[in-house]
């Protein structure tokens, strides 16, 4: 056979895989973001000597009064989910089946799922430590989270986040080892490459307020705005409307399809899509992840 007839064939088999993925597609689906409103490059800290309960309320208010409602159009990944990758897109599927059955409590989660996490991110990121240093568990509406019993020691609310942003910093990241870690070996870490990695789960198949994610390939330096959290050391990103922003999500997503997402990069928020539905339920892990520099 000849080189030819080789490229030709190979051509034609892309062509085909290409065919595949277009038939596959789904169409955008219209919805509405909130994405930040303002021109500052950063968000003014909470008064520390408020309490936490206050700060944080502050602060979700705060953003509530800052909010540019935005229509975008958000893509769908199912057909094409070997398309994503942390690699391009910051973001990708995963189908594992959890084996824990209750969320019901902190120490359930620590005790079952952590171990589920570690092993699963050592397998697809190659990375030699794990260490998971935070978890959230989602289970009201967004409406009902804002009147619900607030937690003492979270940021957090109950319900689904409702404004664009982007999960801890590296600066975040860096306060954790150094926190988390005895002074040599956190040195030690601190000298090597890592990463900062969510895994997102639904604990019941998504109805309502799925999550939508922007390709990190779209999302410009400008378009992030630093705010530090009413949490002592804690600071994500919140994002402006970027021209260039591409919108993901994966639809019907199910209990054993996870979202892998890198942090530092990954805009992302819950919307609206859809009628009526069961609240949506879901858990996410935050994990840090440890290479070794390959030898040369």
């Amino acid at each position: 056979m000849s080189t030819t007839t080789v490229v030709q064939e190979s051509t034609m088999a892309s062509k085909h895989q290409q065919s595949l993925r277009e038939a596959n597609a789904r169409p955008p689906v219209q919805i509405i973001v909130n994405y930040w409103n303002s021109e500052d490059d950063h968000i003014p800290a909470m008064d520390k000597s408020m309490p936490f309960l206050d700060r944080k309320m502050a602060f979700v208010r705060y953003q509530m009064d800052h909010e540019d409602r935005q229509t975008v159009a958000v893509h769908d990944m199912r057909g094409r989910e070997d398309e994503f990758s942390l690699g391009k897109q910051g973001f990708q599927l995963v189908r594992r089946q959890a084996k824990t059955q209750s969320f019901a409590n902190d120490e359930e989660i620590k005790t079952s799922y952590y171990p589920e996490v570690e092993t699963l991110m050592k397998e697809i990121t190659g990375a030699h430590k794990i260490h998971i240093y935070d978890h959230h568990i989602r289970h009201l509406s967004f409406q009902a989270s804002l009147t619900a019993p607030s937690d003492p020691s979270s940021l957090d609310l109950p319900g689904p986040v409702r404004t664009v942003h982007i999960d801890d910093t590296a600066a975040c990241a860096r306060n954790v080892i150094t926190k988390n870690f005895p002074p040599s070996e956190a040195t030690h870490l601190l000298a090597h490459p890592f990463s900062l990695i969510n895994i997102w789960r639904p604990l019941k198949p998504v109805q309502k307020d799925p999550l939508g994610l922007i390709d990190a390939r779209t999302v410009q330096a400008s378009d992030r705005i630093e705010a530090r959290l009413p949490t002592p050391d804690g600071e994500d990103n919140q994002v402006r409307k970027g021209e260039r922003h591409q919108w993901w999500w994966v639809s019907g997503q199910g209990v054993d399809e996870c979202v892998k997402e890198g942090f530092w990069g990954v805009p992302h928020s819950s919307f609206e899509v859809g009628g009526e539905g069961i609240d949506r339920e879901s858990v996410e892990v935050r994990c840090l992840c440890f290479f070794e520099e390959e030898k040369e």
